[in-house]
């Protein structure tokens, strides 16, 4: 890999752990149990290349079921903000310098579990058959050439002992295993719809139409210059932990947090400041009263910027951390026309419950320039 170096919604090899909604960013999973369930494998590179009976074959994956995901990744996508295209080894894409989906099945990145160390069987089986114990991929996505760097993910549809299994990366870097570590995606709509279509039930009703879920989303996210609610510590903590969640294990999380490979949190209120932090000068759109951004060290780790506008709920701005491109300085139009889509289109993700344990370690990690102490 040329590219790997460090995830801004946004995370980091060391929480990939990853690697959104935002990404996957919606997700409604409890935060004291373990993210993956599926089983460890022997973590021997030589292992990974092994074949198992070929005559023991899973479930087969139809063009008819591949069509459906492809309507699902499209409908979704646009409720999340993203853009997906599919890859295969004939068309593959170039991920931070990982040739995907061809490296973590052609011995090149081998494809581990949440740890570097728990490397697995694959196989690339566009039809979904392929010998047991070996995850097989019948298709993959990923938002990398829309999505900002550090944001950007990559999805693999598997299939493992008959049982379907989304995988998520956020992955930006090497380690000293080379393994391109994948978890078990958070977001139940995404997890929820494959298994469907999996088990031929079709594309949930809520992705099926061509447009229906995207104005679904909108409508119920709508939110235009409306004030969100004040927030405590403790519940701007809560807002960073469900963030985080997204792409990550709790355990995995607790660790960084501990050996300061996330560190230095903090929160600052934005109500009525420049969309693009003061970095643009032509953009005139403001953060609504009560407005918060929440970001960390390194700043991989991810920023979130949202509005509380309940005791379980926040609504969330895909506002990216940084500001590169020069059309933000010199193109009026297009600069305020961003800013408006980042505004006009958040999404609204349910809190995830935080332990004491876990929420007294980030109010350790918090920056002593923070606005909630």
């Amino acid at each position: 890999m040329k590219k790997f170096s460090v995830l801004s919604v946004s995370l980091l090899s060391a929480l990939v752990l990853a690697a959104c909604s935002q990404a996957d960013k919606a997700s409604n999973t409890s935060s004291k149990t373990q993210v993956s369930v599926i089983p460890e494998q022997e973590s021997s590179h030589s292992k990974n290349k092994s074949t198992a009976n070929q005559g023991d074959k899973q479930t087969v994956w139809s063009k008819n079921q591949a069509s459906q995901l492809a309507t699902l990744m499209k409908n979704w996508g646009t409720t999340m903000q993203q853009q997906y295209e599919e890859y295969t080894p004939d068309k593959p894409g170039n991920f931070y310098g990982a040739e995907i989906p061809n490296s973590v099945w052609n011995g090149k990145m081998p494809l581990a579990i949440d740890s570097v160390d728990n490397q697995v069987k694959v196989k690339w089986a566009p039809s979904g058959e392929g010998p047991k114990d070996t995850y097989l991929i019948v298709a993959c996505y990923s938002d990398y050439a829309t999505q900002r760097y550090a944001g950007k993910h990559v999805y693999l549809f598997t299939i493992y002992n008959g049982q379907p299994y989304t995988l998520v990366s956020m992955q930006n870097q090497g380690n000293e295993k080379n393994s391109f570590v994948f978890s078990q995606t958070q977001n139940t709509d995404l997890k929820g719809g494959f298994e469907q279509i999996f088990h031929g039930q079709g594309v949930p009703s809520a992705y099926a139409g061509g447009s229906s879920s995207s104005n679904s989303s909108k409508s119920q996210s709508s939110s235009k210059d409306q004030a969100g609610l004040p927030v405590s510590t403790e519940q701007a903590l809560q807002a960073y932990y469900t963030f985080l969640m997204e792409y990550n294990n709790r355990d995995s999380l607790y660790e960084a947090l501990q050996n300061h490979d996330i560190s230095s949190i903090g929160v600052s209120n934005r109500s009525g400041e420049s969309v693009t932090f003061d970095l643009s000068l032509v953009v005139k759109r403001t953060f609504p009263t009560n407005t918060y951004v929440v970001s960390a060290t390194p700043t991989a780790a991810g920023t979130l910027t949202f509005q509380r506008i309940s005791d379980d709920e926040i609504r969330v701005y895909d506002v990216p951390s940084h500001f590169q491109d020069p059309r933000w300085d010199n193109d009026s139009v297009w600069a305020n026309e961003q800013a408006n889509e980042y505004m006009d289109n958040p999404h609204i993700i349910k809190l995830k419950p935080i332990d004491s344990d876990m929420l007294n370690l980030m109010k350790a990690n918090l920056s002593e320039n923070s606005d909630l102490k």
